[in-house]
């Protein structure tokens, strides 16, 4: 679990990267293009493909060790702890399912797109783009891993009874 916690924390801190990096690439950009009437050329391109998509699933698996996603309580806070650990594995089974269908149909894709060595068009040629692709399948991987750890959880203490404490279930990282 230790080594799982530091991919997460490391492709939180990478996305955190990016943002700077982005911050500085677009502000280079507008520097550019209004002092030297030359803007960089590929900075769209490289904004939508590589930082966008570092910023959005990255730190997925750090919002998954958290439980970060949104789980509506409106029907379910008056449930006693087993039945709600078992509705939590239930769900977690499904998200699992879903998750895990998913990263298999995103490393298609991008053994696809690094295949045909993918690239968008920009100003003056194109910019390869078929590395980011594997970014999202990474990202969404390293999430079901977590899924299937909590939903483990979740059925065993459905199942005995024995419902961690809070500050058990999953150790704030450091």
């Amino acid at each position: 679990m230790k080594h799982l916690d530091r991919v997460a924390k490391a492709t939180t801190a990478v996305a955190c990267i990016f943002v700077i990096i982005m911050m500085l690439h677009v502000s280079a950009d507008v520097v550019a293009r209004t002092f030297f009437n030359s803007p960089l050329i590929g900075t769209t391109e490289i904004v939508a493909a590589y930082y966008m998509v570092a910023l959005a699933f990255l730190p997925i698996a750090w919002i998954s060790r958290q439980r970060g996603h949104i789980i509506v309580e409106l029907f379910t806070s008056h449930l006693p702890k087993r039945k709600l650990k078992a509705l939590d594995a239930f769900a977690g089974l499904v998200t699992l399912g879903y998750v895990c269908l998913f990263v298999w149909k995103l490393f298609e894709i991008a053994i696809e797109k690094t295949h045909i060595r993918e690239a968008w068009e920009s100003a003056t040629g194109f910019i390869e783009i078929w590395p980011s692709r594997w970014i999202v399948p990474a990202g969404f991987l390293f999430m079901a891993i977590y899924v299937l750890i909590q939903t483990w959880r979740d059925a065993r203490a459905a199942i005995t009874g024995e419902i961690p404490e809070e500050e058990d279930r999953m150790e704030v990282m450091e």
